[in-house]
């Protein structure tokens, strides 16, 4: 009795002693690989195992096993040893254990015996299941009631991992999109280079800079020759990666890439400085930098197997100018931006694929431009355009025909010329309205000639915009 009584109290003591180490193994690493590892490990030690598995409902993972309970969704996680190739799903009697334990609930172990195996499945509560595999041994302790005791523990440690990991993930993807959303406000995503809030910001240092040392800098806006063409006819696709290329070429004849920026569309902008202590010299290196940048864009380009052929139209202002002392260079930088926008129009007016200098002429000109094309929309209807008949005569001086001409008199800029307006008409597709106003007066002024017995006119001819007639 004596013996019996000192060999129950020794197997508690041992139990006890492996269910303290089975605890402390079971720690709170937050790192939920880890800690499993170290609790298998242990396990598979003190309870003498063959080898012990773990099914996870949790999908945070990436392991390569991709084994899934069909009814619980249970994927396996981690193995010890690792590099055993048996896994206990294969067994259809495990398999079904699993399955059941799983989609139940069950928080009893539930022990398997298959050949020469015993299989000890239990329920981990809010994360999976935990396999046991031990070969047919006598035990002289019950590892069902050694584990049991520790699996709550276990499953608490595992539900407090997971929240830890995906947590950590929150926290990891926030800070991500807020380090992504600070580069994009910076920078064009498609190209990377700056975009234009940035370009404000260096054009604005670099006039304070320019005018405290005495030196000369310069703003090149470029844009590409019919680059909606490209976008049209040949998708999105190709023109990004155009514009992609186009950049690359920038990078190349720029020395400096922060001076590079992309502020829209198909615009680019080259802020140079410290190109000079004088305006001609500037002038000289401006010219010298815009000649190269249109030979170098104008090199054909293949993408997707299509051969492009593109051109760049460049705007130049140098700054500063002779009254920067007195101006307000917040103010100065904006009319420095206006007129490198005056001068890239005027660049493509005069036939594109070419650079121009800002003259103060065209501030004159542009604004004559704007104040033409504000106020023709409303010259239809304000009766302002007029017709007027060139006539026709035969060798008799009899009016056989006449030519229809269109007259502008304008009550704010006066007698406005055909060859002036028309063409602003046409680029502003007002020449649409214009026309169809043209054809119903000279219809009107025909079906009134024909009513007048003396008349001798045959027809009239009236000029027709390309654009209209298309």
């Amino acid at each position: 009795m004596k013996a019996a009584a000192n060999l129950v109290t020794h197997n508690t003591q041992h139990l006890i002693s492996i269910q303290y180490e089975l605890l402390m193994s079971v720690g709170l690493d937050l790192k939920l690989e880890r800690m499993l590892h170290i609790f298998m490990q242990q396990c598979l030690k003190r309870l003498g195992l063959r080898s012990i598995h773990v099914y996870s409902s949790q999908q945070y993972t990436d392991f390569p096993d991709d084994f899934v309970n069909k009814a619980g969704n249970a994927t396996h996680f981690l193995s010890i040893p690792q590099h055993n190739d048996f896994h206990p799903h294969n067994n259809s009697d495990v398999h079904a254990t699993i399955t059941k334990l799983y989609r139940d609930k069950i928080v009893s172990p539930v022990t398997i015996q298959s050949n020469e195996t015993f299989y000890i499945i239990f329920y981990i509560r809010k994360f999976g299941i935990l396999v046991l595999d031990k070969k047919q041994l006598p035990m002289h302790i019950s590892i069902p009631d050694t584990v049991a005791p520790i699996i709550e523990r276990l499953a608490t440690a595992c539900h407090t991992c997971i929240e830890h990991m995906n947590l950590d993930r929150e926290i990891k993807a926030r800070l991500y999109a807020e380090k992504a959303y600070e580069i994009y406000e910076k920078q064009d995503p498609l190209t990377s280079l700056s975009n234009r809030r940035i370009f404000h910001q260096r054009l604005f240092q670099e006039i304070s800079r320019s005018q405290r040392h005495k030196e000369c800098g310069a703003v090149l806006f470029i844009d590409l020759d019919h680059f909606n063409k490209i976008n049209d006819s040949l998708g999105h696709s190709i023109g990004d990666a155009l514009l992609t290329e186009v950049a690359h070429r920038l990078r190349t004849q720029v020395r400096a890439e922060e001076n590079i920026f992309r502020i829209g569309g198909d615009e680019f902008v080259i802020l140079l400085n410290n190109i000079g202590s004088t305006i001609k010299q500037a002038n000289h290196v401006a010219q010298d930098v815009a000649q190269r940048l249109c030979e170098h864009i104008s090199k054909p380009v293949i993408i997707k197997e299509q051969i492009l052929h593109t051109t760049a139209s460049i705007g130049i202002v140098l700054f500063p100018d002779k009254e920067v002392e007195t101006k307000d260079f917040s103010l100065y930088s904006e009319q420095i931006v206006q007129n490198a926008d005056i001068a890239l129009f005027r660049a493509k007016e005069q036939g594109r694929n070419r650079f121009e200098f800002y003259k103060e002429s065209m501030q004159q000109e542009a604004k004559r431009y704007h104040s033409i094309a504000t106020r023709l929309r409303d010259a239809v209807n304000n009766g302002e355009l007029t017709l007027v008949y060139q006539p026709l005569l035969d060798c008799n001086e009899t009016i056989i025909g006449a030519e229809a001409l269109l007259r502008w008199n304008s009550p704010q800029l006066g007698t406005v010329p055909p060859d002036e307006f028309i063409a602003i008409a046409e680029e502003t597709g007002l020449i649409i309205k214009i026309g169809e106003w043209v054809l119903q007066s000279v219809c009107s002024f025909v079906k009134e000639t024909q009513l007048a017995v003396t008349s001798s006119l045959q027809y009239i001819s009236i000029n027709i915009s390309q654009i209209q007639f298309n």
